[in-house]
């Protein structure tokens, strides 16, 4: 990952921290296995995560393990006595915009039409009008809350598309 593609996600993750955004670690198990020369054998393994927190000097990250209580005491574990986790070592899941229902484009905040990945006001007396500083941030806050992906994160690899798979459904 380039230095731009790492503070390019660090903005991402920090805007969508108060959201609890969800994603996934790899950390190394074992399932008692050996080698022939009578070595454990380990491999690394996926564990769906929520940020906690980000320093964002280190690129560290603490995550909480989604799961039972053993995966969760795993995972605290691995940051307590092993190293955290960093944020090249995160993928968040993310919606892509092209995922938007029907009903979630009618709740868009004031009069927004998203037409062919592109969110623009419109209001039917006066056509498609300038986008005020207030809207432009309520209506990132809006996309970062339903965890759409607005800056092209999962077409770079960077994050994990919610369409197999959706951890913020209830």
């Amino acid at each position: 990952m380039t230095r731009e593609e790492k503070q390019l996600l660090l903005k991402d993750l920090c805007a969508r921290l108060p959201y609890g955004v969800k994603g996934r670690v790899y950390a190394e198990c074992s399932n008692g296995e050996y080698d022939m020369n009578g070595d454990m054998i380990f491999f690394d393994s996926p564990f769906d995560v929520t940020l906690d927190d980000i320093n964002i000097s280190t690129e560290e990250l603490h995550v909480t393990a989604i799961g039972n209580e053993d995966t969760i005491a795993f995972i605290e574990d691995q940051q307590t006595w092993g190293s955290l986790y960093t944020v090249d070592e995160f993928k968040p899941y993310l919606r892509p915009l092209s995922s938007m229902s029907d009903e979630e484009k009618k709740s868009l905040p004031f009069p927004w039409v998203y037409n062919f990945g592109v969110i623009t006001s419109y209001s039917k007396s006066e056509g498609f009008v300038e986008i005020e500083h207030d809207e432009c941030c309520t209506i990132i806050d809006w996309l970062n809350k339903k965890m759409f992906d607005y800056r092209g994160l999962i077409p770079k690899g960077q994050a994990i598309s919610t369409e197999e798979f959706n951890p913020y459904k209830d």
